[in-house]
């Protein structure tokens, strides 16, 4: 995991560095049309390759899982072929959601879902084959050329353009460092060649992953993704844009961390469920997760209107402000995210898609309330509130499917807490007496403090020397 991280840490400090440039050469408008349709990618981004890729790591031999890979990655091309029909009905897309700026970019979607899925599938192979270094040079790659290519077309003319390309040729950028790796082990793998009838076999072997994963993932992605098309239903593009870099912000950089925890924990839980010792993986990873969270969420909502007039600018104020009624659910985003391999590891998948679908039906519900109302911080609420509850109802769930104690479950947010309480007072005391210099040191302070707490106690360092 160590090695992923260094890829993460190093996309998140670039992808940060950045933002105080990209936030000053593109508009709220123009990052609300990237937040559309990268909403529209990922909610769709399940179909494309029917999920199938979630059973790369169950096959104990190689030319099984190989088989697995191609019929995944020949799911996605077919239908981003399909998807490119979409260009037909941008129009339709635009007056339906009420702006037009949106119907000019529709048509890159299936770009966007070929790179970026297509990168992911290949990371699940290469996590198969324990080549974490070279996912996490991947990540590198991805963030270099995104981040390069931002901030040039944002230079040269500044529209969603430099947002959309950037983005998908960072996912490309990630693939082309793959391809030798996947070739000499994809080779290796099928010495005897394809095999159709094994194809056909695996395909009715994991049926599960199309029928229920599938469904349940894109139910998933619309939990996190909803806000970023009904915002543009009830608001307009800038409000969109706003909202989404109060998400991004908050999110981008414990997600890499939540997605380097994933690709190991996926491996890992399969190898623990065969040893019968899948619950204690399980709570020691969600108790870290919680660690790593819980406090970053907490100043987030106390400092983060301040942090984003000056590192940002006074545009970018209400984005901070939005945080006091998102952080809570994007913590619990982050914890819930990387433990619901446990789903695919235990072949749940029913119970999956049943719970995604009440998931939804709760976020979309909060959002429509919020958005009737005309108020945008009354909508940001509704659905800060609603998306926690879900959240948290999941990790509960997905804890006691594998077996963890609901005291195990609620120990950790009680103790972290309480080791948080001293800096947040801190920060707050700092806050109100309105010097942005004292806050901004008593964010690095505090933070600096929690992190060095949090390592000595529960012993990482002394892990990581043996």
């Amino acid at each position: 995991m160590l090695k992923l991280l260094s890829g993460a840490g190093f996309a998140f400090l670039l992808s940060y560095a950045a933002k105080i440039i990209l936030l000053k050469l593109y508009s709220p408008a123009d990052f609300g049309v990237f937040a559309f349709v990268a909403a529209v990618a990922a909610i769709l981004g399940p179909l494309a390759s029917l999920r199938y890729e979630d059973a790369l790591l169950l096959p104990y031999d190689d030319r099984r899982a190989a088989h697995v890979l191609l019929l995944s990655l020949g799911s996605l091309l077919g239908m981003c072929v399909v998807f490119s029909g979409i260009v037909i009905f941008r129009e339709e897309v635009a007056r339906a959601f009420g702006d037009s700026s949106v119907s000019g970019w529709v048509w890159t979607i299936p770009a966007l879902l070929l790179f970026n899925r297509g990168a992911k599938i290949v990371e699940l192979w290469l996590a198969r084959k324990d080549r974490f270094g070279l996912i996490s040079a991947g990540q590198v790659a991805q963030s270099s050329v995104m981040t390069a290519i931002r901030i040039g077309a944002g230079l040269v003319r500044a529209n969603p353009a430099g947002l959309i390309f950037g983005f998908a040729l960072g996912y490309a950028a990630s693939l082309s460092l793959f391809l030798r790796q996947l070739t000499l082990s994809l080779k290796e793998a099928l010495k005897e060649g394809v095999d159709w009838r094994l194809m056909r076999s695996v395909a009715r072997r994991y049926r599960k992953f199309p029928m229920f994963t599938m469904p349940a993932a894109m139910l998933g992605a619309g939990v996190t993704h909803a806000p970023s098309i009904l915002l543009l239903f009830f608001f307009d593009s800038s409000v969109l844009g706003v909202y989404s870099q109060a998400f991004a912000v908050l999110l981008i950089p414990l997600s890499q961390v939540g997605g380097a925890v994933a690709q190991v924990f996926f491996v890992r839980a399969v190898e623990a469920r065969r040893a019968g010792t899948l619950g204690s993986l399980s709570a020691t990873v969600h108790r870290r997760l919680v660690s790593l969270a819980l406090f970053p969420a907490g100043v987030a909502m106390i400092a983060a209107p301040d942090l984003f007039q000056f590192v940002f600018g006074e545009t970018w104020r209400a984005s901070g402000e939005y945080l006091l009624y998102l952080s809570p659910w994007i913590m619990l985003t982050v914890v819930s995210s990387p433990l619901t391999r446990l789903f695919d590891v235990l072949e749940r998948q029913k119970l999956e898609l049943l719970a995604a679908a009440a998931m939804l039906a709760v976020v979309s519900a909060s959002l429509v309330a919020g958005g009737l109302s005309g108020n945008v911080e009354r909508t940001l609420l509704f659905v800060g509130i609603g998306g926690a509850a879900v959240r948290l109802a999941q990790i509960v769930l997905l804890m006691r499917l594998s077996g963890v104690r609901y005291a195990q479950i609620v120990r950790p947010y009680a103790e972290y807490a309480l080791l948080s309480v001293i800096p947040l007072v801190v920060l707050t005391a700092a806050k109100l007496l309105d010097s942005l210099p004292l806050m901004l040191g008593t964010v690095v302070l505090v933070s600096t403090a929690y992190v060095g707490l949090i390592l000595k106690r529960d012993g990482l360092l002394a892990d990581r020397s043996k």
